[in-house]
């Protein structure tokens, strides 16, 4: 494979793999990244072990912090934020609770 088409195959996959709810975002973020329309990098205070989407937002876990982030216009943008863990975010589990009348998933 060429080098120049590598990273158009990894953004197909990137849209192919995800979910129907986060197909859109996905290939909007794929869009961003071939027109170079990123959005500008944000420093965090440790290293962010997990990311995870989450109902059109990013999930982060930075170090001992939890947040969620939002796509803005020009950069992410910090939505909130638990402080209170007591150990490093290290991975997310997805749980869903099901129940006669709904189905409600969480990540």
């Amino acid at each position: 494979m060429q080098k120049c088409c590598k990273p158009l195959v990894l953004l197909q996959e990137m849209v192919e793999a995800a979910g129907e709810d986060e197909r859109e975002l996905a290939a909007e973020m794929a869009a961003a990244f071939l027109n170079e329309n990123l959005p500008e990098a944000i420093f965090v205070e440790d290293v962010p072990l997990a990311i995870a989407p989450f109902q059109g937002r990013i999930l982060v876990g930075v170090g001992k912090l939890l947040r969620i982030y939002d796509l803005g216009k020009k950069k992410l943008l910090r939505k909130c934020e638990n402080k209170d863990l007591p150990h490093a975010v290290h991975q997310f589990y997805a749980v869903i609770y099901c129940s006669s009348d709904s189905v409600v998933q969480t990540v």
